[in-house]
């Protein structure tokens, strides 16, 4: 008899260690730093979440830093998702680093580490739920304050791993899922993180985010400091198959 599926949604970035006894943990960042490295992982580039003096380093050779971007955290008026989007030196890596690398580097490294955003919803779904027995979801919040549009994407990826089978760990993992069941991303332009954005001049950026959703067929996992595609390409194939058909609750929840 195969084990229970269960997931859980943890609201605070500090919960990636409460997190350690599950065989997968998933941390979502929608603003900014989530869309900026599942944008890269999409556009085929060398994709790394650095600390602030951490060097690039990953399973694959060749790597030459004088090749590699450095680039802070969009707090720091960095290239966001939208310019990197528009660019077309693709094959040159780009290393980001920022507050979300920090949680990310807080997770147990014998777990399976993925990062989510808007843009890769599906795909997320689709390979946990493929791969994994107990998944948990942390919102990643900023600057150790919660985020309600990260808390809300987390919330629509474990509803979507119910109809997978998946339950609820907890009773507050119910609750943020039924308090987001109706959530649109239009709500996500009205936070904080939002008018962070605004407030830095950076409109374009938060209008790419809010109009990017399930864009991209690709599940990023964490191998050391490097994000991966986390499949072989002959196994995502079928993979990517069964996601297009879970695309379209996601996709309608766009932004007018």
């Amino acid at each position: 008899m195969s084990p229970e599926k269960r997931v859980r949604i943890d609201a605070f970035a500090e919960g990636v260690w409460r997190c350690r006894d599950y065989e997968a943990i998933v941390c979502v960042d929608v603003i900014t730093a989530g869309t900026t490295l599942v944008t890269s992982m999409a556009l085929g580039r060398r994709t790394f979440s650095l600390s602030p003096t951490e060097l690039p380093t990953g399973p694959r050779d060749s790597l030459r830093m004088s090749d590699v971007e450095l680039m802070a955290g969009a707090d720091e008026h960095a290239l966001g998702p939208r310019d990197l989007h528009q660019r077309t030196d693709h094959e040159r890596p780009l290393a980001l680093r920022s507050k979300l690398s920090e949680l990310l580097g807080a997770a147990p490294n014998d777990r399976s580490l993925y990062v989510a955003c808007l843009r890769n919803l599906s795909a997320t779904v689709t390979h946990l739920a493929g791969h994994h027995e107990r998944v948990a979801i942390v919102a990643a919040g900023f600057g150790g304050e919660a985020r309600f549009e990260d808390e809300m994407a987390a919330a629509w990826i474990a509803e979507d791993l119910r109809g997978w089978a998946f339950r609820p760990e907890d009773r507050a993992t119910a609750l943020a899922i039924d308090r987001w069941a109706q959530g649109e991303v239009g709500l996500i332009g009205l936070g904080r993180s939002a008018e962070r954005l605004r407030t830095q001049g950076l409109h374009a950026d938060l209008a790419f985010i809010l109009e990017h959703v399930d864009d991209v067929r690709i599940p990023c996992q964490v191998n050391g400091n490097e994000i991966s595609a986390a499949v072989p390409a002959a196994e995502r194939a079928l993979e990517l198959e069964a996601a297009l058909s879970q695309t379209s609750r996601f996709v309608g929840r766009r932004a007018s």
